[in-house]
């Protein structure tokens, strides 16, 4: 039989990795992501905080934030003139002023048509790649496993039967959507995973029940 060998050096160190990264701490085989579980780069969904009667030009909203952690974009998120879509036939909004993260009112031409408190539009940004930043967290029953599904948004409530962390960026799911996971009980920095203070406490706990979890030296 051949002798495998390994290139350490082929392997970029993730910064939230509290140990020396080799081969034997990742799941073999390989696996796929469901890119459409994910969300685009600049992708932004705009929630209601409140109804919106028919002629109103002024929608309150949730603060304006990224979807996708790996963003960086700043400042304007949605320009003006933008067709907002809230789900239903005839919910369209056109805006009429740039909207930026953290903003709570967006200004529209006159609503044609109510809106309901909680409606959800979805802006998917100029960026259309999806990004899957390393260290976050991925998860599919033995059903889908079984029917040849890939990894999505991980079910940390029923939960999902495998849930692992991603060991390495998946740069853009829609052109491929290969990924490597990471093999449980590996010890993890898990205040740098990416947005993990945001994360649930269900899904902090099951990151934190599979994986070796510390606090890095600076936090």
């Amino acid at each position: 039989m051949a002798q495998v060998t390994y290139s350490y050096e082929s392997f970029s160190q993730p910064d939230w990795f509290a140990e020396q990264l080799t081969p034997e701490k990742l799941v073999p085989g390989g696996a796929k992501v469901v890119a459409t579980a994910f969300q685009y780069v600049d992708q932004v969904t705009v929630s209601l905080n409140g109804a919106v009667s028919v002629d109103d030009t002024s929608l309150t909203v949730d603060a304006i934030a990224m979807d996708n952690p790996a963003s960086t974009k700043t400042g304007v998120v949605i320009p003006s003139g933008t067709n907002l879509h809230f789900g239903e036939a005839k919910e369209f909004v056109r805006i009429t002023a740039d909207v930026s993260i953290g903003d709570t009112s967006i200004t529209a031409e006159a609503v044609p048509t109510a809106l309901e408190d909680n409606d959800t539009a979805t802006y998917n940004g100029l960026d259309v790649r999806i990004i899957i930043p390393s260290g976050t967290l991925v998860g599919r029953t033995f059903v889908e496993r079984s029917a040849g599904t890939g990894y999505g948004q991980p079910d940390v409530a029923t939960p999902d039967d495998e849930l692992f962390l991603t060991a390495f960026s998946v740069k853009d799911a829609v052109q491929l959507n290969d990924v490597t996971l990471l093999r449980h009980n590996t010890l993890v920095y898990e205040d740098k995973l990416p947005g993990w203070s945001g994360l649930s406490s269900a899904a902090q706990a099951a990151i934190r029940s599979r994986y070796q979890c510390i606090a890095s030296a600076a936090a």
